[in-house]
């Protein structure tokens, strides 16, 4: 099957995968109860060293029964090696059972309720990334959403799993696409800005954004989907892919998905990030990413490592 017929497929299973996602019987939303964490030991919030590393930590937040913190390690020579979050095995315990926070909904039928199908469907959690590693990169800050009944495309990724977006757009950029009536509860003038194409050069060989908005998100953008992914290429069980996020003509995000089951095997694997042929800003860009469980303490890590200077164009 080539690539155009991928495309063609794929784009009908997004399209139709999302009519479905939002067209769910209704359900009055609440959010879950307060979470009752169980800290892992607090993290330091200073540089240190660690093999002839300066490691820098961000900020750290807490989800189910654990912590998460974003953190930088920075050679020597002051290249960067990893960017990533660090958090505790006991984070994947009592995650928000919920569909939503209620973060991010819009009152579709007017009646003063949100309702199941009025709410983006993830619990968020906003993380700065180190200012050390602001400097020398183009990344700024993480997002970290838990999906627990996963999201479209029905069939492929509503299983439980994390997206955990390392951003390049700003803060306040993000924050400004917004909820509204349209396809996947879209402002409708965010949803026509999300669907500017992206210049050929800055797209990832076998990497598609769907022209239709079906992977278009609030308070995010949209979705380029790896064609060669295991669940889209060969419908395998979704476990790990790594995308990209996409918003007025830009990439604006680097983005490990990971399957709860995928965390609870306990990992240790890197995986290569295909690389386009140009980029926008000039800065260090990863070419791989990591996910590893940590036996010594107990911990998990997703990095993006393996970093190369390139000069925007």
């Amino acid at each position: 099957m080539n690539n155009h017929v991928k495309m063609l497929g794929y784009l009908c299973l997004f399209s139709i995968s999302s009519l479905l996602f939002f067209s769910c019987e209704k359900a009055y939303l609440t959010p879950d109860a307060p979470e009752t964490q169980q800290a892992i030991q607090p993290l330091e919030n200073t540089q240190y060293q660690k093999k002839g590393n300066s490691i820098y930590l961000g900020d750290q937040v807490t989800l189910g029964n654990g912590e998460i913190q974003t953190f930088a390690r920075i050679l020597p020579n002051g290249k960067p090696k990893a960017i990533g979050v660090r958090f505790s095995e006991e984070m994947l315990d009592n995650l928000p059972t919920s569909p939503s926070d209620m973060s991010h909904c819009y009152d579709t039928n007017g009646n003063g309720t949100y309702e199941m199908d009025e709410c983006f469907m993830s619990h968020e959690r906003i993380l700065n990334l180190p200012p050390e590693i602001q400097a020398i990169t183009p990344f700024k800050w993480v997002l970290i959403n838990w999906n627990p009944f996963g999201h479209m495309p029905n069939g492929v990724y509503n299983v439980p799993h994390f997206d955990m977006h390392f951003y390049i757009q700003s803060l306040e950029e993000r924050n400004n696409i917004g909820v509204g009536p349209c396809l996947n509860l879209m402002d409708c003038e965010d949803l026509q800005t999300a669907l500017n194409p992206i210049p050929a050069q800055y797209i990832s060989p076998d990497y598609f954004y769907p022209p239709d908005g079906s992977t278009v998100e609030p308070a995010m953008g949209g979705h380029l989907v790896d064609l060669l992914s295991p669940e889209i290429c060969c419908m395998a069980p979704f476990t790990k892919t790594f995308i990209f996020g996409a918003y007025d003509g830009k990439i604006t995000f680097y983005e490990p998905m990971i399957t709860k089951a995928y965390l609870e095997g306990k990992p240790k694997e890197k995986t290569a990030i295909r690389v386009p042929q140009a980029w926008e800003e000039s800065g260090y860009y990863p070419t791989s990413y990591s996910i590893r469980y940590h036996n010594n303490d107990d911990t998990y890590t997703v990095t993006l490592e393996d970093f190369v200077y390139r000069t925007g164009s």
